[in-house]
């Protein structure tokens, strides 16, 4: 759709002030019609009473606005400068953006046309007889010790059941490895924690294990509590035997000085 278009020096422009406010009423409609009409700014006398008076009109044309002719009242130089659409560049443009519409349709019908010939092959609806391409390939398994291609499941952790006793190759390696424990009531202990210990955590793949560095840690944290301690007054004895062994080294220098 082409436009009318008005400079923005239009309002204050010797002319217009020359013809008044309501013939430049009549101008813009005019303009707007002709613009819309491709009369490359013509206005016949016909239409002008549909958009104003012809004393309107007269004032344009007194002020150098409109001019006469033929019967038609004329904008004057409608397109000076490319200031207005003309109908043959309006026509022009048109017919440039309906060949622009017909190559895009022509294209994409194309495009859809190879694209339902592509998809007939790759999935059989031409021939029938064509198989689908996977869209990904089955997963490999990996071979297992034995060679013959089993995946080897993953032990799943479980929680401990408060009847759970260890083995018996585990009770005699810890009652060798930590011989001051007394595993049975360390187990009663291991039995409480676990069973009321909650989440993740809380699961073992090998209890058995578990139960063994239970016990080793309590054999840690006995071996530690057993060590002697020095008691207050011990350490004060060693303060008052090492000032007296210094004084006494100071009377009685070694025997060995002034050698």
């Amino acid at each position: 759709m082409p436009w009318f278009k008005v400079d923005d020096n239009l309002a204050f422009h010797p002319k217009v002030l020359a013809a008044g406010n309501a013939a430049m009423g009549l101008w813009v409609r005019a303009g707007s019609w002709a613009a819309q009409q491709l009369t490359d700014g013509v206005i016949p006398d016909s239409i002008l009473p549909s958009l104003g008076t012809r004393k309107q009109a007269d004032a344009l044309v007194a002020a150098g606005l409109w001019t006469r002719a033929d019967g038609a009242w004329r904008f004057h130089e409608w397109n000076a400068d490319g200031r207005q659409p003309t109908r043959a560049r309006v026509e022009a443009d048109r017919a440039a953006a309906t060949e622009r519409q017909r190559k895009h349709r022509e294209a994409r019908g194309s495009s859809q046309r190879d694209k339902g010939v592509t998809d007939g092959v790759s999935h059989g609806s031409v021939t029938g007889g064509v198989t689908p391409t996977p869209t990904r390939p089955d997963p490999t398994r990996p071979p297992s010790p034995d060679g013959e291609g089993k995946t080897v499941p993953r032990k799943r952790g479980t929680r401990l059941e408060r009847s759970w006793q260890p083995s018996a190759e585990t009770v005699d390696r810890m009652r060798a490895e930590a011989p001051g424990i007394d595993l049975r009531r360390e187990h009663e202990v291991f039995v409480d924690y676990w069973t009321s210990k909650t989440g993740q955590a809380a699961t073992k793949a090998d209890w058995d294990a578990t139960w063994r560095n239970w016990m080793r840690r309590k054999a840690d944290d006995v071996a530690k509590r057993d060590q002697p301690r020095s008691t207050a007054a011990q350490r004060n004895l060693s303060v008052v035997e090492r000032f007296a062994a210094r004084e006494q080294q100071e009377q009685y220098p070694s025997a060995l000085e002034g050698m």
